[in-house]
């Protein structure tokens, strides 16, 4: 018995005439927005717990330890809240000159604007368009625009492109103009521009963390602590 749904040369040629219908073409699964908030609590509080270990590890004091990571933790949890009280976009939107001023100048204050200046076809700004696209749902509250340069800055050199802008509160603050600005070719990943944005302050890799940064906020919690028991013993 013919099955109509098979992917045989047979059912093409009478898709071909007519006889069959087309083939049903499967959806792609929609990619879930993460949600920022979520992620980072998750991130967050595994690193506490790898700290807490290392702490545990050294023989460091318990009563201290504990209430260091409190602490730490809290004010990661104030970042994430703050985080989440910012504006969302989650598209790659695309401008041109007479958007300009709505879209960058007029965005909401304290939002990062990321523009990628592109030449239509150029295989490198290719790359970053579908790291952007994965950008908008991995950082909602970064605005992500794509911009023609022939449509936005007449005579922009083909040398700058790619090039990636970014504003914030109508100033531009940092630029990448041209592939070198990037480390080359080899640099256009996910990972590397992520390094890049996060360097910038446009975003936060709760995991680029370092031990540092955690002793730091505990040399001011000892310091506080002992400053505080000294004024009791003054007392």
């Amino acid at each position: 018995m013919l099955n109509p749904d098979e992917d045989t040369e047979w059912n093409d040629i009478l898709r071909q005439k007519g006889i069959l219908p087309p083939k049903k073409v499967e959806k792609e699964p929609e990619v879930e927005p993460v949600d920022p908030v979520e992620k980072l609590s998750k991130l967050s509080l595994n690193h506490l717990q790898a700290k807490q270990e290392r702490h545990e590890d050294r023989g460091s004091d318990t009563d201290d330890s504990d209430e260091f990571l409190a602490e730490y933790r809290q004010k990661r949890m104030d970042q994430l809240k703050a985080q989440a009280a910012r504006p969302s976009f989650y598209s790659y939107g695309r401008i041109t000159k007479a958007d300009w001023v709505d879209e960058v100048n007029n965005a909401p204050k304290g939002v990062y604007v990321v523009i990628h200046i592109a030449e239509s076809g150029d295989e490198n700004c290719n790359i970053i368009d579908n790291i952007m696209k994965e950008f908008v749902l991995k950082y909602p509250h970064v605005k992500f625009l794509r911009a023609e340069a022939v449509t936005c800055i007449p005579n922009y050199p083909s040398s700058n492109i790619p090039t990636l802008f970014v504003y914030k509160d109508s100033v531009l603050e940092h630029k990448l103009i041209g592939l070198a600005a990037f480390g080359g070719k080899k640099s256009l990943t996910p990972k590397d521009l992520e390094l890049k944005l996060s360097s910038f302050g446009v975003i936060y890799l709760d995991n680029s963390l370092d031990e540092s940064d955690a002793n730091k906020h505990k040399k001011g919690f000892v310091l506080r602590r002992n400053k505080s028991d000294s004024d009791s013993e003054s007392d």
